[in-house]
């Protein structure tokens, strides 16, 4: 065959998310998008809000202070009509009780 040609395809996708228990009970959300336009992140079904996306497709987002316990953490990342998703989990700790 004369003239062919390889395509790559490159699809959507979220790699490498991570979630750091700040000080103060917030959680930091980082993580890289391939091909997206958008990053929403939502905690323990919360209403999705939507991530600081850079031009490198890295995203960053500080949630608000988190109660103590188990919390579930969804990104999705869109690209049109593609939207992929990634969950990953954090355990806030319960805070020290005070001894007078």
């Amino acid at each position: 065959m004369k003239g062919t040609e390889a395509t790559a395809k490159y699809e959507t996708a979220i790699t490498g998310v991570n979630a750091k228990i700040n000080t103060d009970n917030s959680v930091t959300v980082t993580g890289t998008t391939v091909l997206a336009d958008t990053v929403q992140i939502s905690v323990d079904g919360s209403n999705y809000v939507t991530a600081s996306l850079n031009a490198d497709g890295s995203f960053t987002y500080t949630t608000a202070i988190l109660p103590a316990g188990a919390q579930t953490i969804h990104v999705k990342a869109f690209k049109g009509s593609t939207v992929v998703s990634q969950t990953t989990s954090v355990t806030i700790p319960t805070p020290a009780q005070l001894v007078v």
